[in-house]
């Protein structure tokens, strides 16, 4: 079961309320009862980082709960545990566990906080039905009313907030997108200052919500291409092709897409409608671990054959800009080999165009410095449409 940073960091949250769970369960009558005995199994699986494991124990010993103890506000707080601990990774089916803890709540079995209860159940019908915006919506206010008063944010709230960032950008709700992405940053930066990669995630999504809406201006796309540049500063150098983080390609192909836009406003010259950045020159960062080595001087390619990429008619007809950020190695007879597309924004229009503009580049020699300076290269097409 695979979930963010943010996700894992939530789980310590559950570890502070432990200890009051475990006063109200733990009786010299109540240490056999199946629910005290699995409610520990939980606490030890989450503190050892078992995720499957804590989300078996804590669902068996809510319906231990239920079996033994009925409406009681141990089977209340079990219910929430179990709720919490699965909200992010098995979201339909922390809907069940949720809503009992609401009803028991509303019977007044259990004084839990009405604000986080809503927050949690209000994100598993977002994330449940399709992540409507009529949903949306309702969730936007619960994430308000929970942080209301707070002096900081919590892992889960950030989580959400995020979560929330990327669907308004799926909906292509920009205004939203970039109201939920400057709530997430906050909230990251507030509750989980040690996860650089959603602090990124969320200013890319920032960025995007900068660039993408017509009319563009210079001031937006600028301000976009500066979010870009900010959310890349926060990655650290990539060992290789093969592992290159996939946001941080993400990113770079974005501040392409950022650069076409200021190029399409008639900020640069631009007559071939397309163009590319190749490793050596501005702007593509040093950005792989060998490039920093000191005892590796690796020489700028010497490119013999170097056509820029034809414009895809399709773009072209309905005026997109766009960027591919592509990596690549020099065979032995200086051709381009192993190309691959790391990422292509907006959409998938331009990488064809990309992959067999560099199968016909040449290399005028292999750059001095050793293998490493041939290999894990990259470079960056983009496109846009003069003015």
């Amino acid at each position: 079961m695979r979930r963010s940073a943010i996700a894992q960091k939530s789980r310590t949250c559950l570890l502070i309320f432990s200890p009051f769970i475990l006063v109200a369960v733990s009786t010299a009558s109540a240490d056999n009862e199946q629910y005290v005995v699995e409610y520990r199994a939980f606490r030890e699986a989450l503190a050892a980082g078992n995720d499957e494991a804590a989300a078996l124990h804590a669902q068996s010993a809510w319906q231990a709960a239920e079996t033994e103890l009925g409406s009681h506000l141990t089977t209340a707080i079990l219910a929430y545990n179990y709720g919490r601990v699965i909200v992010f990774y098995d979201t339909g089916n922390s809907l069940a566990p949720l809503r009992r803890v609401s009803e028991l709540q509303a019977a007044g079995t259990v004084d839990l906080s009405a604000a986080e209860l809503q927050l949690y159940i209000d994100y598993a019908e977002f994330s449940t039905g399709g992540f409507k915006q009529r949903q949306a919506k309702k969730l936007r206010r619960s994430l308000e009313a929970f942080e209301e008063g707070r002096a900081a944010s919590s892992p889960d709230a950030a989580s959400i907030w995020l979560r929330l960032a990327a669907s308004d950008i799926a909906a292509q709700q920009y205004r939203n997108a970039l109201k939920s992405a400057t709530r997430a940053e906050a909230a990251i930066a507030s509750a989980i200052p040690d996860q650089p990669r959603e602090l990124a995630e969320a200013i890319l999504i920032a960025g995007i919500a900068r660039l993408v809406p017509y009319p563009r201006t210079v001031d937006d796309v600028q301000t976009a291409h500066n979010e870009f540049d900010r959310a890349r500063r926060l990655f650290s150098p990539q060992k290789d092709i093969d592992t290159f983080d996939p946001l941080l390609a993400r990113i770079l192909a974005w501040n392409g897409a950022a650069t076409a836009a200021l190029k399409s406003l008639g900020e640069e010259d631009y007559p071939d409608h397309a163009d590319t950045d190749t490793r050596g020159s501005e702007p593509l960062p040093k950005m792989f671990e060998y490039q920093l080595d000191e005892s590796i001087d690796c020489a700028k390619v010497e490119w013999l054959e170097k056509q820029a990429p034809r414009f895809p008619r399709t773009a072209l007809r309905s005026g997109s800009i766009g960027a591919v950020f592509v990596g690549f190695r020099l065979g032995d007879d200086l051709a381009v080999r192993d190309a691959r597309v790391l990422a292509e924004v907006p959409v998938a229009e331009f990488g064809e165009s990309a992959l067999s503009t560099l199968a016909q580049w040449r290399a005028r020699e292999l750059p001095a410095g050793g293998p490493a300076c041939h290999e894990n290269l990259v470079t960056r097409f983009t496109f846009a449409i003069a003015k």
